[in-house]
């Protein structure tokens, strides 16, 4: 009995072997390669570049929206604030350059008629010289013409002088209005400070007040800069007076000593001489036109300078306006009307649903079948009798380990090789989490 169940057992497994090598065994299909996944569409959020107060939003989550579309606003009186103030600095800066502007035209008149006045008076004096021995009768009347001259020379060198004196008062009201500016803005920066510290303001207002004292502290540079011009155009004036009135008492000095039959060329050459000087000195006013010519510079400057901080501010307000990327459907809402938003933070992630695709990983040994434009069958067990047609998109140039959410411990240490599956998704079937399972068409040729 014993013996005959070993001849069955026996009998059992020779025909296991032989049905095992006999018997045909089900083998991996070469055209189709399988590999699940989970569904994702293309997604963005919606965030500021400013801080700022949620006042409004304009969808909800499912609604669809178009690339453009104003979706939400932030407070903007405080960035209006600012553009109104970058505004009134570029007007005013844009009023300093017409001042300096129109400085320079009046100073580069007053020193080419200066110069030609001198110029005109020096070379009369070297033409007087060689004559001065044959033309003794005229020495009268050469010297009331210089007594004339000079005196318009004090005439005009007096309302210079006034005029500087004048200008420099006013850049003095306006260099101590500039000061009392810097110190209410250091002020106002400190209590910012102070502030921000408490809690009670945001830190974009402290860097605004910080900013406000960088511009009064600019601001009062130039203002002592204009000041320094204008005493120096003040001193210019005054030398320029002392040597007018110098030279009007030498001319009516030699009105009163000297006679028409004493006059001879030693006379003429100390005219020459004396008008040499004028032309030197009416030269000098070359010296403060070039200043005049950098506070243009710098005036310019300080224009191109306001406008820039106007263009920072609008950018800065049009921020609080916040638009769609792209034309999609709302997916969800992290902020509400009331809560603030800080820069960065999202508000709405919009998400374009017919864009869909599939995350898959290939084992290594099997990547070598898998070609850019493949056609890809992808199934749902949302709708389990339907079909959706994909193809590859991209596929990974390195290998990376299979991710941690594959079950066995033994699949998660297989070198794999992550491919993108554009699939189609006009009707926005297919939602973002969706278990899916693809199979690449690996003998069709893309």
């Amino acid at each position: 009995m014993r013996r005959a169940r070993i001849a069955l057992v026996l009998l059992v497994l020779v025909a296991a072997a032989v049905a095992y090598v006999v018997w045909p065994r089900a083998r991996p299909d070469p055209t189709r390669l399988e590999a699940p996944g989970t569904m994702e569409v293309t997604q963005v959020d919606v965030a500021p570049k400013v801080a700022g107060r949620v006042v409004a939003l304009h969808v909800r989550e499912g609604d669809r929206v178009t690339a453009g579309q104003v979706v939400a606003e932030l407070e903007r009186e405080e960035l209006e604030a600012q553009v109104r103030q970058a505004r009134a600095g570029l007007a005013a800066a844009r009023a300093r350059l017409r001042l300096a502007e129109a400085g320079v035209v009046l100073a580069q008149a007053q020193t080419e008629a200066s110069v030609a006045q001198a110029r005109a008076a020096e070379q009369g004096a070297r033409t007087r010289v060689p004559q001065a021995a044959e033309a003794a009768a005229l020495q009268a009347e050469a010297v009331a013409a210089q007594v004339a001259q000079a005196r318009a020379q004090v005439t005009a060198a007096g309302a210079a002088l006034r005029a500087a004196e004048a200008a420099l008062r006013g850049a003095e009201a306006r260099v101590r209005a500039a000061q009392a500016a810097l110190e209410r803005a250091r002020d106002e920066a400190r209590r910012a400070e102070v502030l921000f510290r408490e809690g009670a303001i945001a830190a974009q207002q402290v860097e605004a007040a910080q900013t406000a004292v960088v511009t009064a502290a600019a601001q009062l540079d130039g203002a002592r800069a204009e000041w320094d011009a204008l005493r120096q155009q003040r001193d210019a004036a005054m030398a320029a007076l002392r040597q007018a009135r110098a030279a009007l008492a030498a001319a009516e000095a030699n009105q009163r000593t000297v006679s028409v039959r004493r006059l001879d060329v030693a006379a003429a050459q100390a005219q020459v001489r004396q008008a040499e000087a004028a032309t030197e000195g009416a030269r000098a006013g070359l010296v403060a036109l070039r200043q005049r010519e950098q506070e243009v510079a710098a005036a310019r400057a300080a224009v191109a300078q306001a406008e820039a901080a106007l263009a920072l501010a609008l950018a800065a307000r049009d921020q609080t306006v916040l638009r769609a990327p792209l034309a999609g459907t709302v997916l969800s809402r992290q902020l509400e009307v009331g809560d603030f938003a800080a820069p960065g933070t999202p508000i709405l992630t919009v998400a374009d649903l017919t864009r869909a695709y599939l995350r898959v990983f290939v084992p290594e040994t099997a990547i070598a079948r898998v070609r850019l434009g493949q056609p890809v069958e992808v199934r749902v067990d949302a709708f389990p009798d339907r079909v959706f047609r994909g193809r590859v998109q991209e596929v990974a140039s390195r290998a990376e380990f299979t991710p941690g959410n594959v079950q066995t411990r033994e699949e998660r240490t297989k070198l794999v090789f992550a491919v993108r599956i554009a699939v189609p998704n006009p009707q926005g079937l297919l939602k973002p989490g969706l278990p899916a399972d693809a199979v690449i068409l690996t003998a069709v040729e893309p």
